[in-house]
């Protein structure tokens, strides 16, 4: 199997994997992503069984077949979590997908295998520079303290109304609670009509410092 990709370090320590076809990126990424922040307390953290994963995420999303391909467009996942995934543990189905992503990682650490070099792995579909912004806000989040302050500092300006109705959308949407600040500052920093103002309630005034601060850094 021929998986085309594309990678390349576009801030810092943040490496950005591109690829044209769609279910190729999602798998690639899938069991990494999902380690760092499934939904589901049998996956997180865990050294899971990806044929496992694919019937749980099936029943529990109440589907007919596995749509995760189709569900998720962007990926992101800090080095920490991918050290512990593919460093730690011993996982005893892997696959061709798994292989793509070792070779990935191993340019970016030039086979190395230490986990004291933090860097951000992020994934899009070529082209899609509305996801690749969203990815690269969580890459900001995680690699440079004063990004997270500043956008900390903003979640906290969200009305506690707002901000719960956010957090119970995105949680049903699939993302589990220990990602929620994470993902409100990056939607809001890039604009995402995911969430939009007038359904959650959320001052534009609000919207555009979220989105100031994102522009800083990316330039």
């Amino acid at each position: 199997m021929n998986i085309k990709y594309s990678l390349n370090e576009i801030y810092p320590r943040v490496f950005l994997v591109t690829m044209d076809n769609s279910y190729d990126l999602a798998m690639t990424f899938c069991r990494a992503q999902e380690f760092y922040e499934s939904p589901y307390k049998e996956i997180r953290g865990k050294n899971f069984n990806m044929v496992e994963f694919q019937r749980l995420y099936t029943m529990r999303r109440g589907e007919s077949c596995f749509t995760y391909p189709e569900d998720w467009c962007g990926f992101n996942i800090p080095s920490n979590a991918i050290w512990n995934l593919y460093y730690s543990s011993d996982i005893k189905d892997l696959n061709q997908y798994d292989a793509v992503f070792h070779k990935i990682i191993d340019k970016i650490t030039c086979g190395s295998n230490n986990n004291e070099y933090r860097y951000y792995l992020i994934g899009a579909g070529t082209g899609d520079e509305k996801t690749k912004n969203h990815e690269i806000a969580h890459a900001f989040y995680y690699l440079h303290s004063p990004y997270k302050r500043e956008m900390n500092k903003l979640i906290k300006e969200i009305n506690k109304h707002s901000y719960n109705k956010i957090a119970n959308f995105l949680i049903n949407t699939g993302y589990t609670k220990k990602v929620i600040d994470d993902e409100i500052q990056a939607y809001l920093a890039t604009g995402d009509s995911y969430l939009r103002d007038d359904e959650i309630k959320i001052p534009k005034n609000i919207t555009k410092k979220f989105q100031k601060v994102f522009e800083q850094y990316i330039k």
